[in-house]
């Protein structure tokens, strides 16, 4: 008795351990965020270009030289020793213009990994919801297909009765033939969904995955100028921005480069004479690099202009672009939420009470078969697009806050 006892406990036990909560859409992206390898890449680039700004800051390594002189023919000791130890000075504006665009490109490293980090965002969002409709479709398509179940039976009945013809009953069968079908790719595109989602998480693509159902509690309505104001100061425009700082620094660089580098040099050297008296001496100088070649410094002079201006015309492009994205996602945010109120009010309802008649009728013989059948249809369409609607209103949320450049709405709970 005992050892049944605690066979079951161990069975319970392992129950418990193999049991896995649903994910919610917050530890989804959480999880992502922490494990994507595609978002930890660019943030080890951006880290690289960071630790890289350091590099600009010094000078270059000097050079130490010693040289033997004298040196009898038939082998001996030296007569003369020389060192000397050099060190080459960059021109100040172009070490400032160097570190400029070191902290300029680690800008640009920066902006891209939170733009990454946005697009990770929507795209486990919009992958969620691609799951979530498949899980729910499943279930829709489930129920369905237990009303053309219960009304196959009916059709059986009024034909046994000889109130309703045989071609009722075979259509019936053919409708639920058709049915199981449609299951079976919905839970095929269950699959891809699936997979998909285990893909942005950093897992295994076959890894078992259930999550909770949620949608946002954030209706159409919010602070449009807050928005709008956002959506200036995107990662993309950041990214585009730290490029035109870049762009300014290489033109700062090309016009420095008509200044002179130097270089400094220190030496000795010691010698003997005749008499084996050591004798000492001790040499400085400076040295001037002279930029004696002005075509090419020109040239990069007007490569340097142009690039600047591009970047400048590219920024403000990327903001006017950044404006018209935000009234197009406002524009299907809005569409969504109003098409998902109309099923939920209208469509859905009046679907239902349809249906509810049809079958009544059909039961009763005030109805033909083909009224039964497109009343269950239109039941199954309405309720499947009811749901897309619920899931397409999330999507153009998400787009909205890619748009954007951060979340905007918090996804809890469930929107009455």
């Amino acid at each position: 008795m005992k050892k049944r006892l605690l066979t079951a406990a161990c069975l319970l036990l392992a129950g418990f351990a193999g049991a896995k909560e649903p994910l919610t859409l917050r530890q989804a992206l959480d999880s992502a965020a922490g494990s994507n390898p595609a978002l930890l890449a660019s943030r080890q680039r951006w880290i690289e270009k960071e630790r890289g700004i350091a590099l600009t800051s010094g000078w270059p390594n000097p050079s130490f030289g010693v040289m033997a002189d004298d040196i009898p023919q038939g082998g001996g000791k030296p007569m003369m020793f020389e060192y000397s130890l050099s060190q080459e000075i960059m021109f100040p504006a172009k070490l400032a213009a160097m570190r400029k665009m070191a902290k300029s490109e680690a800008g640009m490293a920066g902006a891209d990994f939170e733009a990454k980090q946005m697009a990770l965002y929507t795209a486990v969002k919009r992958a969620y919801y691609d799951l979530l409709y498949a899980q729910r479709g499943l279930a829709i398509m489930r129920e369905n297909l237990e009303l053309m179940r219960q009304f196959n039976a009916v059709a059986e009945a009024n034909y046994r009765s000889g109130a309703a013809a045989l071609q009722d009953a075979l259509r019936s069968q053919t409708e639920l033939a058709k049915m199981e079908t449609e299951i079976a790719n919905m839970e095929a595109m269950e699959g891809v969904a699936r997979n998909k989602l285990n893909y942005l998480l950093g897992r295994g693509a076959d890894e078992p995955l259930a999550i909770q159902e949620e949608f946002s509690n954030a209706g159409p309505e919010f602070d449009l100028e807050t928005a709008r104001r956002l959506s200036q100061n995107n990662p993309a425009i950041q990214s585009m921005t730290r490029e035109l700082e870049m762009a300014r620094a290489n033109l700062a660089m090309a016009k420095a480069a008509f200044w002179p580098d130097f270089k400094m040099e220190m030496g000795g050297s010691y010698s003997l004479d005749m008499q084996k008296t050591m004798k000492k001496s001790w040499k400085a100088g400076v040295m001037v690099m002279l930029p004696l070649w002005f075509g090419q410094y020109k040239a990069k002079l007007n490569a340097a202009n142009a690039g600047a201006a591009a970047a400048q015309a590219a920024l403000a492009d990327m903001r006017n672009m950044a404006g018209m994205e935000l009234a197009m996602a406002q524009a299907e945010v809005r569409s969504a939420f109003r098409l998902e109120r109309l099923y939920e009010k209208t469509v859905i309802p009046q679907t239902e009470q349809t249906w509810q008649t049809a079958i009544t009728a059909y039961q009763n013989g005030r109805a033909d078969f083909m009224s039964v059948m497109d009343a269950l249809t239109s039941l199954r369409a309405a309720r499947l697009d009811y749901f897309k609607a619920r899931i397409d209103y999330e999507k153009a949320l998400a787009d909205l806050e890619e748009v954007i450049g951060r979340p905007f709405f918090a996804a809890a709970g469930s929107r009455e």
